[in-house]
């Protein structure tokens, strides 16, 4: 080191002689000859070795791969600060390397070779403190790698014990960061918040600390926020109880931004959102609008959303291919367990979301509720999760197990919508009723699990207060469960189809396609303040048949099974006793199959047909067609046939 500084001096001597400024040097610098310490301000940067001083503008440091005690530290005070980091090993009982910035002061970390650097007991790996910001980046053509290792309650690359990690960018490079016990992997440390975090390129892997710290945000304790991933392949894993991206134990996870890359986020085990909160931390203000994402609620969170009895909220996805799976009772997109997924939006992109064991797909975790869900475009397909066969599930859209689903919104789209055991597919969990849905665009399949409507209520829950005014609408009711209204044991009430929209229901065993679910309680043939008269369906509606639009354009519509129809009608009529009426509307038709009359004589009963295109007609015995017996007849003649 003598040698070198003899050297250094001459050349600095020469350097002054011809005029030639002192910051044009880059001197390297061996970490196995002691720490050092670089200071940045006005006038330029300050390199410091064993007390020897020099302005150096971008000092290389390295320990050739040797492992060292030896230590960075860099400080700013009205400068910005460069150094680049080439295969270092600091393994140091305090921190491998500290930047303290000072206020509008940026310090630029420069990556080539292999570096590690793994700290002590309350320290980050690569610590940061201050108000300015730290970059690390790899931008000069020579690979480079950095791992960061923090101490007991230190973040990989962030705060130390109680100290929070803040306005970290990182632009390229090969780097992984993990949080000592309760610190964030980039983040906060113990009890430290993690903000003002951005990820533009690279290769980032971040993994939070047990007990609580996140991949990218909070150590235990702390919130994680205005987080922003636009480029680079990111992987994030929260420790126990933290979120992959957001909050630690307990802390919120909020304004995080997606807007490309490729993102992975797996919250921690014992409620970790895969992006939002931690345990019992709600995930709000999260934003996806391109990139490849997915992510993985731990046990109890939700995909992307709220912790362990966290609410997810304020989660608009406009683009990407996005696919978010509820860990345990969480939903896919939403509340984890007992927590509420309201303010979700969706208006493009590929987006799957599954609901953990009892979560919906998008809406409520466990025991709460799925609202104010928005869907106007992309490709959605939301499966609700269910337990077993007992304790059964959530709504594809909607509530989770005893959730309600209300404030559903779909004007476009192609959604299919699938409901766990007990649960609909659009509406409530089960016990619980789905209510304020509404439809007026979009291609929407929604499947009902057993004993729940396809939309309406789950499972002894009712449906009402749904209006389909547009789109192509395909609702199936599970096992006992009606296509569109109520559950197993549940009413349908208050459904109105207008606008010449486009909907085949069906319901199952026994319940209605349009109405009540299956219920040895309901009688009535019709529910309460149910309007078809915009409907074009196959079936019936508790037994009443469907009608076509009188103003729909012959042709517009697929889907009507006219035979199905007239099969319908001859199941009411021989269920009838003899010497019964039946009246039956058969809306646009104006035809009528031969074997339907065949079965009216054959049980004896009158049937009154309704029509739209004139007089009821009354038929209560065979006519006489001649020596020539006709598939159908028509309502214009059968009349006449009828007076002979």
């Amino acid at each position: 080191m003598k040698l070198r500084s003899r050297i250094l001096a001459v050349l600095m001597a020469l350097l002054l002689a011809v005029g030639m400024p002192l910051t044009a040097l880059a001197e390297t610098y061996d970490l196995n000859e002691g720490s050092v310490t670089i200071d940045a301000n006005e006038t330029g940067q300050t390199v410091t070795q064993n007390e020897v001083s020099n302005q150096d503008s971008n000092p290389v440091i390295t320990s050739g791969g040797d492992k060292t005690s030896n230590t960075i530290t860099v400080n700013t005070n009205g400068g910005n600060a460069n150094v680049t980091l080439d295969n270092v090993n600091i393994n140091s009982d305090g921190a491998a390397m500290e930047v303290n910035r000072g206020e509008g002061t940026t310090v630029t970390v420069e990556l080539d070779g292999t570096n590690t650097l793994q700290s002590g007991e309350d320290y980050a790996g690569l610590q940061t403190s201050g108000e300015g910001a730290l970059v690390i980046q790899d931008a000069n053509g020579k690979e480079g790698s950095l791992t960061a290792n923090g101490g007991f309650l230190g973040a990989g690359i962030g705060g130390g014990i109680g100290r929070a990690g803040s306005d970290i960018t990182i632009s390229g490079g090969d780097v992984t960061a993990k949080g000592g016990e309760r610190g964030a992997g980039i983040g906060g440390g113990g009890d430290g918040e993690g903000s003002d975090i951005t990820i533009s390129g690279g290769s980032v892997t971040a993994i939070g600390g047990d007990y609580g710290g996140a991949g990218i945000g909070g150590g235990y304790g702390g919130a994680g926020s205005d987080i922003t991933i636009s480029g680079g392949k990111v992987t994030a894993q929260g420790g126990d109880y933290g979120a992959g991206i957001g909050g630690g134990e307990s802390g919120i996870g909020s304004d995080i931004t997606i807007s490309g890359g490729n993102v992975t986020a797996i919250g921690g085990d014992n409620g970790g959102a895969g992006i939002g909160g931690g345990t019992e931390g709600e995930g709000t203000g999260i934003t996806i609008s391109s990139g490849d994402v997915e992510a993985n609620g731990g046990s109890w969170g939700a995909g992307i959303g709220g912790g362990r009895e966290g609410e997810g909220s304020d989660i608009t996805i406009s683009g990407g291919n996005v696919a978010a799976n509820g860990g345990g009772q969480g939903a896919g997109i939403g509340g984890g367990m007992e927590g509420k997924g309201t303010g979700i939006t969706i208006s493009g992109g590929k987006v799957t979301a599954n609901g953990g064991i009892v979560g919906a797909g998008i809406g409520g975790g466990r025991e709460g509720e799925g609202s104010d869900i928005t869907i106007s475009g992309g490709k959605v397909t939301a499966q609700g999760g269910f337990w077993d066969k007992i304790i059964g599930g959530g709504a594809g859209i909607g509530g989770g197990y005893e959730g309600e689903g209300t404030g559903i919104t779909i004007s476009g789209g192609d959604v299919e919508a699938n409901g766990g055991f007990l649960g609909a597919g659009i509406g409530g969990g089960i016990d619980r009723a789905g209510s304020d849905i509404t439809i007026s665009g979009g291609d929407v399949e929604a499947n009902g699990g057993d004993y729940g409507a396809g939309i309406g209520g789950g499972f002894y829950g009712a449906g009402s207060d749904i209006i389909i005014s547009g789109g192509k609408v395909t609702a199936n009711g599970g096992h006992w469960g009606a296509g569109i209204g109520g559950g197993y044991w549940g009413k349908g009430s208050g459904i109105t189809i207008k606008n010449n929209a486009v909907v085949t229901a069906e319901g199952k065993d026994n319940a209605a396609n349009i109405g009540n679910g299956h219920s040895e309680e309901f009688t009535e043939k019709q529910p309460d303040n149910v309007d078809v008269s915009g409907l074009y369906i196959t079936g019936s509606v508790n037994g009443v048949p469907g009608t076509i639009d009188p103003n729909a354009v012959p042709g517009a519509f697929d889907g009507f099974d006219e035979t199905a129809f007239w099969k319908e009608v001859v199941r009411k009529i021989q269920a009838a006793n003899p010497g019964d009426t039946v009246s039956i509307d058969a809306g646009g038709l104006f035809t009528i199959p031969c074997w339907v009359i065949d079965a009216v004589v054959e049980q004896g009963v009158t049937l009154v047909i309704a029509w739209m295109g004139g007089e009821d007609i009354i038929i209560d015995h065979q006519p006489d067609t001649g020596s020539q017996k006709i598939w159908v007849f028509s309502f214009t003649t059968l009349p006449q046939l009828l007076a002979k």
